[in-house]
């Protein structure tokens, strides 16, 4: 069964791939090779 998504839903998925997106450049901007925990 295909499941359709609102307009509303969708927005909200690409404001979150948008913000997943900003924190790994942000996160590949501070790793470097060496860098431990």
């Amino acid at each position: 069964m295909i499941i359709y998504k609102s307009p509303e839903e969708i927005e909200k998925m690409r404001r979150a791939g948008r913000i997943t997106a900003a924190a790994i450049e942000r996160i590949l901007t501070a790793v470097r090779p060496g860098i431990t925990t």
